[in-house]
Formats: C-alpha cells, structure tokens, sequence
C-alpha cells in the first residue's frame, strides 16, 4: 500500500518542487467543467469584508479600519502552501475582499502537510477554529464567504444577495452568524465550554482505545474539516489490512447505507459533502494516520462534522479488530531539520 514517510524537511521541499503547483497553473489544464470543480475545492478563495464607512477611496484606507483583523487574516502568509494573500475594494467600494491563493497538487487535491512539514505551514492550515476564533473577538463586521471578485457591480451584489438569502433560508442573519453558529455547536455536542483548551494538543477523539503518539513531534489541530485514524503496529501486512479496511468504510458506497442521522447533511449523496481517505502516512515510532476529509469547508460540510460526533455509536466501524482512535480535527508529524 502507498505511504508517505516524510523523515526531514529535505523530504517537504522536495515534495513542494516536485509535487505541488499553485492553483491558478493548474486550472488551465482542466476542461471547464473540472476547472470548476477543482477552484470550488481549493484555488482560489474570496472573502468579502463589509466596513462601515465606505465608501473608500483607497483599499489602504479600508485596511485601516480593521488593523487588528488584518493581522489574523494575513497569518496565512507564513505556510508554504500560501501562493498570495490580496485585499482589493468590492466593485461598490464598500467592503474589502481578501483573495487567497492556494498551492495544490498537481492532480488539484490538498497538499497533505499532515504527513509531514514545518510547525508554521501545519498551524495555518490545520488550527483554523483558533483564528476564526481571533476574527470572531475582533471583528464587529459582517463578512461572506463564497464571493468572487466581480467588476460588474450587478453580478457582485447578486452574489451577496444569494449567500445572505441561503443564510436566511437556513435560519439566520447573515453568513457570519451561520459560520459561527455551527461552529458552536461542534463545542456543543463535544460537551466542552473551554474552546481555547481544545484548539491544539487536546487529542480530542471521536473514539479512543489505544495511547496518544507521543508528542515530541507530533501536534494535534482540532477542526471540522477532517478527522485522523491513528494506530499502532510494527507489521507492513497489518498495516495495509488498516488502510484497506477504512477505505472500504468511508467508501461512498457504504456511506449510502449509513444510519440517516449521520447522513443528515450529506445532500442526498453529494460526493462533495462525503468523506473520503488520504494517503496513510507514518506518524512515529510504530504509529501510523489516515486522514478522513471532505471536499468542502463549508457550514454545511461542518455540520457533517457534528453529526457524525453526536451519533458515532451508530457509525459501522469494527474497533475490536481495528483497534485506534479517531481524532477530530488532524494529529501531524512536525519537520525540524
């Protein structure tokens, strides 16, 4: 079976010249129709910042609004999985958008940094509910995901008007509140009132019944985009039976016949909202991870996330003959030299 055993950070720079490309070189080798797939998936992502005061004449008079905020959104830049980090004014020049730039896969998949890179590029990408947290504390303006950069003011403000009606269908005031709302409620059904405590190294687990790795040079980020396997075997044959095993379980096919709770969100089988699994790759010392992710980072791709943790008694897994533990969020080996 493949595996990834990234043992330096010689191993993660010749992974970030061989393999990994940004995404804008990408997408032009794609038919329109995977292109789409591929900028939906990862790419390039746009954030639309409503400000109180436009509008502005300049986007450094707009940043100044919200130094502070700007601060956490341009942390970003420190990952090496970063292309470009851009704020430019909204065609009515009343909010600013944040258009990030993302590096990716040649075959336009993530990167999994989890198997290995610096501490820096695996906070960014995997400690995401500590920074939505820090804009959440700073920030008192609307923002929206989902929005793309348009010249044409019409086309700009129909966006808008969509992704704040689907927040209303939905229940809400706006986008922001849904994304918070959902993010509370991870902490809701986890039973915990103490968020900082979880974000990083709290080994928070769907299910236990092994030791945590050791934590040397291992880190664990709690989010709700994926979740990691982790076990322990000193056998390659054992080893490959795990990879085989939870393949089969997170199939898109078994996840068709799972209970309907944990299927709530899945939109009638969508693969975008499914989950699937990475590549295993060696953690430490005899213990090995899968990552489990979906396609999507999304309110509604999170509220898979909780389904899944408040009803996993109902998730159809063998732990008897597949002894580990399911984290929430990803465990990643650190590369130091």
């Amino acid at each position: 079976m493949p595996l990834i055993n990234r043992t330096s950070l010689n191993d993660w720079n010749d992974h970030l010249k061989n393999d990994i490309v940004v995404s804008s070189k990408i997408t032009q080798k794609y038919n329109k129709r995977q292109r789409y797939k591929f900028v939906a998936a990862t790419g390039t992502n746009f954030t639309d910042i409503e400000l109180p005061n436009g509008p502005y004449d300049t986007v450094d008079s707009a940043k100044a609004e919200i130094a502070d905020l700007i601060t956490i959104y341009e942390h970003v830049e420190v990952s090496d999985l970063n292309e470009s980090n851009v704020f430019e004014l909204s065609p009515n020049k009343n909010s600013l958008v944040l258009k990030t730039t993302r590096k990716s896969l040649k075959n336009g998949h993530r990167p999994l940094a989890e198997a290995g890179a610096p501490l820096d590029t695996l906070n960014v990408e995997f400690n995401q509910l500590k920074y939505q947290n820090q804009i959440r504390e700073n920030s008192k303006n609307s923002w929206t995901q989902g929005i793309k950069k348009f010249d044409d003011l019409n086309t700009y403000n129909e966006m808008k008007t969509a992704r704040t009606k689907q927040a209303v269908d939905n229940g809400f005031d706006s986008n922001t509140n849904e994304y918070f709302d959902v993010t509370d409620k991870l902490f809701e059904v986890l039973g915990s009132t103490n968020k900082e405590s979880n974000y990083e190294n709290s080994f928070l687990a769907i299910k236990k019944n092994i030791s945590d790795p050791p934590t040397e040079n291992v880190v664990h980020f709690m989010n709700q985009c994926n979740m990691t396997f982790v076990f322990e075997t000193a056998d390659s044959s054992v080893r490959d039976s795990y990879d085989t095993y939870l393949r089969d379980k997170f199939s898109l096919e078994n996840q068709f016949t799972w209970d309907e709770d944990l299927v709530e969100h899945h939109k009638n089988g969508d693969s975008t909202y499914n989950w699937h699994c990475r590549e295993m790759y060696h953690l430490v010392d005899d213990y090995y991870a899968i990552t489990i992710s979906k396609n999507s980072n999304c309110s509604n791709s999170h509220k898979i996330m909780n389904d899944l943790i408040a009803n996993y008694e109902k998730l159809p897994f063998d732990w008897e003959s597949y002894p580990g533990n399911l984290y929430i969020g990803n465990v990643c080996k650190i590369l130091k030299s």
